[in-house]
């Protein structure tokens, strides 16, 4: 038959800062990868709040 091999990795990176008391700043970066046999497509989903 042959071999057959898969996977998924999602790698998250965050980052925030409280401009005051009652404010804070924030951004949020993601990358997704898939493998399966020989397709690997990847994504950088868009995040809002």
């Amino acid at each position: 038959m042959g071999t057959f091999n898969a996977g998924e990795y999602a790698f998250n990176l965050s980052w925030s800062k409280a401009l005051d008391s009652s404010l804070m700043l924030g951004t949020n970066l993601k990358y997704i990868l898939s493998s399966f046999g020989e397709i690997t497509p990847m994504a950088l989903p868009p995040m809002w709040a």
